[in-house]
């Protein structure tokens, strides 16, 4: 089901057994239309992980106080199809175990296949259920929301005839929560089509001019209450930051966000996460690897809010 290298995730020593927080890497690329290396991502990552002080002094955290598991990256399935029902499988088990995942690409088609779960969240198991929601019997009012950080829409219904494209993604992870449950964030490519589309299916955004004239945490903030609910489930396109920053992209747009309102954004949102995942990483694109150091750190940032919170242990 898996393979192991012997470059792991920074600080990832501890077995999966006693872990609290899981990476799980996806290195899949085939249904790229501009640029494709996503596949190298994760492991550029892990990579980059190493340059990092264990130590994050304005949290108060340090990483080897926190039980993190590599499992390593799953074999690539073939089709797009049976690359996400592969990516559900593990994912499920995940969960299901009471853990705290966090997924790094490859592509953004990937992530629906995590998603799908949090439609139907009384499906999962009682240590699931306690994670997600902290409590083992839910009500009918409990749901999980996505935010989704990303330059593009990705609202096609389908795209060159392929429902599952990364162009897809986030119309894919409202078909499991629901449109009026999700909120695409640093927008600033839509087709005309796919903004009709958007209009007729519900599907909803921001701008990164939005975001612009708004700052960042007036946005999220918004962000948040259209979302309406409680647990947020995190879905970082890389290419949500400007090139500036990121160009390590297959699809890369000016006009982005910064580093650092990403990190406020994750931060903004941290006590209510219950899972993320960072894609689109194309390390070939970035020699200077300062794309993988901004997934590293942010990777990081993640696990290091939700360990403070509490609700990570």
């Amino acid at each position: 089901m898996m393979y192991h290298h012997n470059l792991m995730f920074a600080d990832a020593s501890h077995p999966y057994d006693d872990a609290n927080f899981v990476i799980m890497g996806v290195g899949f690329d085939r249904t790229s239309t501009y640029r494709t290396g996503q596949r190298f991502g994760p492991n550029a990552v892990r990579e980059a992980t190493w340059n990092f002080e264990t130590w994050l002094f304005e949290h108060l955290v340090d990483m080897k106080d926190i039980k993190i598991h590599d499992l390593g990256n799953l074999d690539e399935a073939g089709k797009v199809e049976d690359m996400l029902a592969h990516v559900a499988e593990v994912s499920k088990k995940v969960l299901d175990d009471g853990k705290f995942l966090i997924t790094l690409g490859g592509e953004h088609s990937i992530s629906p296949g995590i998603v799908r779960h949090f439609g139907k969240p009384d499906k999962l198991s009682a240590a699931a259920r306690k994670h997600l929601f902290g409590k083992e019997k839910l009500a009918s009012s409990d749901g999980i929301g996505v935010l989704v950080v990303d330059a593009h829409l990705d609202g096609k219904e389908e795209h060159l005839g392929d429902k599952w494209s990364h162009a897809c993604a986030s119309r894919r992870m409202a078909d499991a929560v629901g449109a009026d449950h999700l909120v695409v964030i640093g927008v600033r490519s839509i087709a005309r089509y796919e903004f009709d589309e958007a209009k007729k299916s519900g599907l909803r955004f921001i701008s990164s001019f939005d975001v612009k004239r708004d700052g960042i945490e007036a946005s999220v903030k918004r962000a948040l209450e259209m979302i309406g609910r409680e647990r947020i489930y995190l879905s970082i396109d890389i290419d949500g930051v400007d090139p500036a920053f990121a160009p390590g992209v297959a699809t890369p747009e000016p006009f982005g966000l910064t580093p650092d309102d990403l990190k406020k954004l994750v931060n903004a949102v941290g006590d209510r996460l219950i899972g993320a995942d960072i894609m689109e990483l194309t390390p070939y694109l970035d020699p200077s690897a300062i794309t993988a150091g901004l997934v590293a750190r942010i990777a990081r940032e993640i696990i290091a809010v939700k360990w403070k919170t509490g609700r990570g242990k």
